[in-house]
């Protein structure tokens, strides 16, 4: 193996690794972006279950679903409010 191959090699390897990093910091950031998403959307689901009164679901049951689920849920429920404050 060439010197130059050998750089060229060490190189994509370091290369490698650093996009691992960043990858991995990205994610964890969308993470917690989903997350504060998701316990607003569950939170919100909660008041207006109890401003109807209808039995509170709990956010652990709640947290199981997607925050696609969450948010259909969401507009359900939202469409519910609405025929009855109209």
């Amino acid at each position: 193996m060439t010197l130059a191959e050998k750089l060229r090699m060490e190189g994509r390897e370091e290369g490698e690794i650093i996009g691992i990093e960043k990858g991995e910091i990205i994610g964890i950031e969308k993470g917690e972006i989903i997350g504060i998403e998701k316990g607003e959307v569950i939170g919100r689901i909660q008041l207006y279950h109890e401003i109807l009164g209808e039995i509170v679901p709990s956010k652990e049951k709640l947290s199981l679903n997607s925050i696609e689920i969450l948010r259909d849920m969401l507009k359900e429920i939202e469409k519910r409010w609405m025929n009855v404050a109209s």
